[in-house]
């Protein structure tokens, strides 16, 4: 039942793109598709898609160029443009995809590029490019709160905690607390207030390095 109702529901969204055209009944047939197989999933080159928030146009040896030598720096990748900013990227280096993926943000002239996952179940036009990894430095926290249950109050404050950087011993005390964190839909706080015994100021900065 479920499976007819999302046949149903494909074709009234199709006849709706048609302006409202009533689909014949050898077009309401539908076709069964097969995913590709060529190549076992052990054997498949690591890939993800990539958006790049520009007003104008990215170019796929620009960005083979730029980011393959920090995502794999002895074999590079290879780049598709595949129309409106979004490229398929294959890494030939199984390390390759995981940089790609969490050790943003990335940067290509001067725009945000955000890397996904690359999922053979979803169309272009549903991957989401709505989150970015980041680090930050909190200034002027008093030394006894540069510490991990701070830093995870900060970075939810932020966005979502993921990890502090922190000595060897477990202190996180210098001269701004580091924490990297998960944005998503929203522009980087430029300051938050910390209330301990009093109300303190906060200034936050995304760490580029």
């Amino acid at each position: 039942v479920p499976m007819e109702r999302g046949r149903k529901k494909g074709v009234q969204d199709l006849e709706r793109l048609l302006g409202g055209l009533k689909l014949s009944e050898e077009e309401r047939r539908a076709v069964k598709g097969d995913r590709q197989t060529a190549l076992s999933e052990a054997g498949r080159l690591p890939q993800a898609v990539g958006k790049l928030f520009a007003s104008k146009s990215g170019y796929a040896n620009g960005l083979v160029q730029t980011l393959g030598r920090n995502w794999c720096p002895r074999e590079g990748i290879r780049c598709k443009e595949l129309g409106n900013n979004l490229f398929l990227f294959t890494f030939l280096q199984p390390e390759g995809k995981r940089r790609a993926i969490t050790e943003g943000p990335w940067e290509f002239g001067g725009d945000l590029l955000i890397v996904v996952d690359f999922d053979d179940s979803k169309r272009l036009k549903d991957l989401e490019f709505i989150s970015v990894l980041l680090w930050i430095r909190v200034f002027d926290l008093p030394l006894g709160l540069m510490n991990e249950e701070t830093a995870w109050r900060i970075g939810n404050k932020v966005g979502r905690f993921l990890e502090v950087d922190m000595d060897e011993d477990g202190m996180a005390v210098g001269e701004f607390l580091r924490i990297k964190l998960l944005l998503v839909r929203k522009p980087l706080f430029r300051g938050i207030t910390l209330e301990d015994e009093k109300r303190i100021p906060l200034h936050l900065l995304q760490d580029q390095n």
